[in-house]
């Protein structure tokens, strides 16, 4: 099969001067706004780098290091040492950004209890997350670019880059979102566009599995939709997917004893702190009104323009027309109702849907079956406008205001469920009350704001 041709000069001189534009704005803030989740990631590539392993306790700067137990939930023992709870995908994604600032540490011989070592992670692991995002904005424009044009696949790349989670979750700490965000964008783009290139579409759906396992539901989506479209290259698609799993089963198994990995921790730590009798509901409709429509974490209230997007999905399932785009929004589909049976579906200390963010590329991508609808009635055209607008200035308050305050008073969250439900004092009405032009008014500390061992994965 004859292979696609490369995006035109003119696309790709556009999507390097996004990357630039987007890697600019998202270190506007000059904070580290991830939470206890992000916490291992930002050590770990300086491990890899001069240590050649996994350890983490070798460092005082992170919080729980301190010998003998109880660890916290995202630290783990083995054999005499501390790992990470979580796959260490993110940290390896970001080696690249780390190298420089890693081989400055080891010539400056910064001893790791200073408070320049501290802050040389943590600006490291700000300025990864943020490459990842950004990365991520422009495979979004690319996958865009063919069926809308360049002129109208620019505002919209912006829309994901601002108006969605990328901004305050992905572009601001080392989260697994990212790397899984950014693969599935991938996988998105060349399932529309290279359909052909099965061996590279299964290996983005592995590499994005391994970020975030719920990423399963969209790759099993995306690997079935090229499987029913040639059956012939299944084992091709299936290739690096099935050497991705075995090599993670293994590092679980080595490190963790078993299959799952530290997941089995952390989950019990999500149990006894949320005040939970189980991970998994049979009653998934007060989970999905959560993810969509609560004020403090509401999908729809987030990004309002994903109203759209939604419509953009019922047109992929609907009209042969757009059949192609099926995987993106069965994803989509699959992604609400897979964590609409997860008890802890507010994500723990964060921004908004965060467990959402994985495919929050495809949300933008939906509006492409829509389009020329959004356009052709000048109420429709204004109404989306405002609804993107919206949406930019919901998710700019948490990337540059977001403390995490919120979140623990008057009451914490994780008891107190019912304010996950409060109109009146949202996470995004507290932080416009507490807006003062002042220097502290952003001041979060790194790991998540006055609580950050309350996060969870």
């Amino acid at each position: 099969m004859k292979r696609a041709a490369a995006p035109p000069l003119s696309t790709r001189r556009a999507g390097i001067l996004i990357f630039i534009a987007c890697l600019l704005l998202y270190n506007l803030n000059h904070q580290y706004r991830g939470t206890a989740d992000t916490a291992p990631n930002v050590y770990l590539p300086i491990s890899i780098l001069l240590h050649g392993d996994l350890y983490l306790d070798r460092y005082p700067t992170l919080p729980g290091t301190q010998p003998g137990p109880p660890y916290p939930y995202y630290l783990q023992p083995f054999h005499g040492r501390l790992i990470s709870s979580f796959p260490p995908t993110p940290a390896l994604v970001a080696l690249p950004v780390y190298l420089v600032p890693a081989l400055w540490l080891r010539a400056s011989h910064t001893p790791y209890t200073s408070e320049t070592f501290y802050l040389v992670c943590v600006t490291a692991a700000k300025l990864a997350a943020a490459v990842i995002a950004a990365a991520a904005v422009v495979v979004v424009f690319l996958t865009l670019a063919p069926p809308l044009g360049v002129p109208r696949a620019l505002p919209l790349a912006l829309l994901f880059a601002f108006g969605t989670s990328a901004f305050p979750i992905v572009s601001q700490g080392l989260w697994s979102h990212g790397p899984a965000m950014l693969f599935l964008a991938g996988a998105a783009y060349l399932s529309l566009h290279q359909p052909q290139r099965v061996a590279a579409l299964g290996t983005l759906l592995g590499l994005a599995v391994a970020s975030r396992p719920p990423a399963v539901v969209p790759a099993i989506v995306f690997a079935a939709c090229a499987a029913a479209r040639d059956p012939r290259r299944l084992l091709q698609l299936l290739g690096a997917p099935l050497l991705i799993a075995t090599g993670l089963a293994a590092y679980n198994y080595h490190f963790f004893g078993s299959v799952s990995g530290g997941y089995e921790q952390v989950n019990r730590a999500v149990l006894e702190r949320q005040q939970l009798t189980a991970l998994w509901t049979v009653n998934p409709g007060p989970a999905l009104a959560g993810l969509l429509v609560s004020p403090s974490r509401g999908l729809l209230i987030f990004s309002p323009f994903a109203v759209a997007a939604f419509a953009g999905l019922w047109r992929t399932l609907r009209d042969p027309r757009w059949s192609e785009w099926k995987p993106v929004g069965l994803s989509v589909a699959g992604y609400l109702l897979f964590f609409s049976f997860y008890t802890g579906w507010w994500g723990g200390m964060c921004y908004g849907p965060r467990y959402l963010t994985d495919v929050s590329p495809f949300l933008v991508l939906l509006l492409v079956p829509v389009w020329q609808d959004l356009q052709a009635v000048r109420w429709r055209r204004l109404g989306f406008h405002l609804l993107v607008w919206t949406s930019i200035f919901i998710q700019t308050l948490g990337a540059m205001m977001w403390d995490g305050e919120w979140y623990i008073r008057p009451t914490h969250v994780d008891v107190d469920h019912a304010r996950l439900w409060d109109w009146k004092d949202s996470e995004i009405t507290r932080l416009l009350r507490n807006y003062r032009w002042s220097q502290t008014s952003s001041q979060v500390p790194a790991f998540g704001g006055p609580s950050p061992d309350q996060s969870r994965e």
